[in-house]
């Protein structure tokens, strides 16, 4: 007998495409919920601060990162070729201008020394008896006389060799490098480099077993060899006033430019950057990338330095014009209202949008020429973080929409001076699944 189909099949396809909408209804409402609360998320928030209009003194400079070096330093090679028979001293030694540093051994060069005497003493004597005979010709006295000569030119060779022996101190410095050990065979390298560095490098003398010996350097005085973009290059002349911060110190130095090449280097690791800056302020623009071209600068530091050391990182910033005494605001206070250029000031507890004539920006800081006094007070409203944002300014990412908003580190785009209120670096967002990063150059 067949089965009877029933109809208890439809109610329950039925309940299933009940059930299967309330699920799209609740997936579609999470997902409104979830977009709603990354929206509100990346909302960031703004804080006000009121800050004294005052005047000070404003600078405009070039920023650049160089490499100590020694204000002198000379690579000293031996004259003559043959064994080492004695290094006498070793890195970090002191030495004054003409010590011995190292000696090759010199009897062939001594007995050569010795014949080339005796040979001169024989010339003279000749020369004393064609004198004494009456019956000498003048040819014969020449003759006597030119024999003397050669003999007196072979001893001072001769001497010249034994000395070339001897490896000396061209100047009072400091022991960097020793390359030789008693027992070594050298030849002759025939000169020795000595120059003071800068942006041509420094000189040498020689290569391998013919090349540098030892190398003195100064320690008392030393330049910072640096670069700059082509952007700033007419900016930068000699003469200008520079300050030198040392990787890992906090005391700055002070310095003069010494040199500014007119030929881009070969490498393009140097970076620089125009800035400016005031009391409380940072820098502003950014500096040049990496594949830029960059021309060499010497700085001279001022003065004799102990607490340098060759070869250390520095931070350069050259002081391209400086101005006293000018009145100026945080540019964050500036803003534009019905087409005038203005800024919130308070008076008493009421806030007024006074109209200001600016005169030059300076990065994170702007010139007034009219508008305000010394003292009074305005308002800075400076840009928050995105809320839930990367506190650190390192690098963030973020799924879904907005690539976790304002490039993870909160407007980390070059912004503000980079000093108090937050700017430096670079910072991105990207849309579904991207990421961002921004560095923070001042603090909260």
């Amino acid at each position: 007998m067949p089965r009877r189909r029933t109809t208890s099949a439809r109610p329950r396809r039925r309940r299933l495409w009940l059930v299967l909408a309330a699920a799209v209804v609740l997936l579609g409402g999470g997902g409104a919920l979830a977009w709603s609360m990354t929206r509100g998320a990346s909302t960031p928030t703004a804080t006000e601060r009121t800050v004294t209009v005052s005047r000070q003194t404003v600078k405009e400079t070039v920023g650049a990162t160089g490499t100590v070096e020694p204000a002198r330093r000379a690579d000293l090679a031996f004259g003559a070729g043959g064994t080492v028979t004695s290094v006498k001293v070793a890195v970090g030694d002191h030495v004054a201008k003409g010590d011995v540093l190292a000696t090759l051994d010199d009897d062939d060069l001594q007995a050569d020394l010795d014949a080339a005497r005796a040979d001169l003493g024989s010339a003279q004597d000749a020369l004393t008896t064609a004198q004494d005979d009456t019956s000498s010709t003048t040819a014969e006295l020449d003759a006597a006389k030119a024999e003397v000569a050669v003999d007196e030119n072979a001893v001072s060779s001769a001497e010249d060799a034994v000395d070339a022996a001897k490896l000396r101190a061209t100047f009072a410095g400091t022991v960097a490098e020793v390359d030789v050990a008693k027992g070594d065979t050298v030849g002759s390298s025939g000169s020795s480099g000595s120059s003071g560095t800068g942006a041509g490098g420094s000189g040498s003398s020689g290569s391998g077993a013919s090349g540098t010996a030892v190398t003195v350097i100064s320690t008392d005085r030393y330049t910072v060899d640096a670069s700059v973009g082509s952007a700033d290059l007419a900016k930068v002349t000699k003469g200008l006033q520079a300050q030198v911060t040392v990787d890992g110190s906090t005391t700055p130095v002070f310095g003069t430019v010494a040199s500014v090449a007119v030929m881009a280097s070969s490498g393009t690791s140097g970076t620089s950057g125009s800035t400016g800056s005031g009391a409380g302020s940072g820098t502003g623009e950014g500096g040049t990338s990496a594949s830029s071209a960059t021309f060499p600068v010497t700085i001279d530091v001022t003065g004799t330095r102990k607490d340098l050391y060759a070869g250390a990182t520095a931070t350069v910033s050259i002081i391209v014009s400086q101005r006293d005494d000018v009145l100026t605001v945080p540019t964050l206070a500036v803003s534009t209202a019905d087409g005038q250029t203005v800024v919130t000031k308070l008076v008493g507890s009421q806030r007024v949008a006074t109209p200001v004539t600016l005169g030059t920006s300076y990065g994170a800081t702007t010139e007034v020429t009219k508008g305000l006094a010394d003292g009074d007070q305005v308002v800075v409203t400076v840009p928050g973080r995105v809320a839930g944002s990367n506190p650190s300014g390192r690098a963030g990412s973020g799924g879904g929409s907005g690539g976790g908003g304002y490039g993870g580190g909160g407007f980390g785009g070059g912004g503000f001076g980079g000093g108090g209120f937050g700017g430096g670096g670079a910072g991105t967002s990207g849309r579904t699944g991207g990421t961002g990063a921004g560095t923070d150059g001042g603090t909260r």
